[in-house]
């Protein structure tokens, strides 16, 4: 496939967004270790869910096939991709 401006944006766009969730990963490890000692359960399980995020991530765009079929269903809205967070939903618009 031939880069075009395009191509070579949505890339960066990409890079980015992936740069983006690591940090909020990271962030989200550095609060848990600033209010729950490391051998604290709900530590534990917060580890846990936050290891399994990223690697259900990286699976989900390793696996270009699916990846592609579930962006048309997102686009299609066959998916819904709200996640309650008590009083803070999650804003719908795209960026």
């Amino acid at each position: 496939m031939k880069n075009t401006p395009s191509t070579v944006n949505l890339t960066h766009k990409a890079e980015e967004n992936f740069t983006v969730i690591k940090k909020s990963i990271k962030g989200i490890h550095e609060v848990l270790k600033l209010v729950l000692n490391e051998n604290h359960f709900f530590y534990k399980i917060a580890m846990d869910n936050l290891l399994g995020l990223y690697d259900n991530f990286l699976q989900l765009m390793m696996n270009e096939y699916g990846a592609n079929h579930f962006i048309r269903e997102l686009r299609n809205s066959k998916i819904d991709i709200d996640i309650s967070l008590d009083e803070f939903p999650l804003d719908k618009k795209s960026s």
